[in-house]
Order: C-alpha cells, then sequence, then structure tokens
C-alpha cells in the first residue's frame, strides 16, 4: 500500500469510462463503492453508503 490512507475518494467520472476506480481499489488489494449517491453511517471500522 502507498501511504497510510484510511479512505481515498476519486472525483464523480474520469476519461476512461470510469473504470479506474475499481482497478485502483483491485491493485491496492482494498475494498471500493462505486456510484455512490450518499454516506450513510460512518464507524471506526466501516463506512455505509447508498
Amino acid at each position: 500500500m502507498i501511504g497510510d490512507a484510511d479512505l481515498i475518494i476519486c472525483g464523480r467520472q474520469t476519461i476512461d469510462g470510469d473504470t479506474i476506480e475499481p482497478a485502483m481499489a483491485e491493485y491496492l488489494t482494498i475494498p471500493h463503492a462505486a456510484w455512490v449517491a450518499e454516506i450513510v453511517e460512518v464507524r471506526e471500522d466501516a463506512i455505509c453508503v447508498r
């Protein structure tokens, strides 16, 4: 992993067809969520999104 980030937030759209975010998460072997409309709940060990 690069750095010591707890959360990575990417922009709304990319020029490559909106696939860089899941590819980045896969490369870093971290969970990801795409097309998030709202952050519902934030806990110490998880974030719930809609």
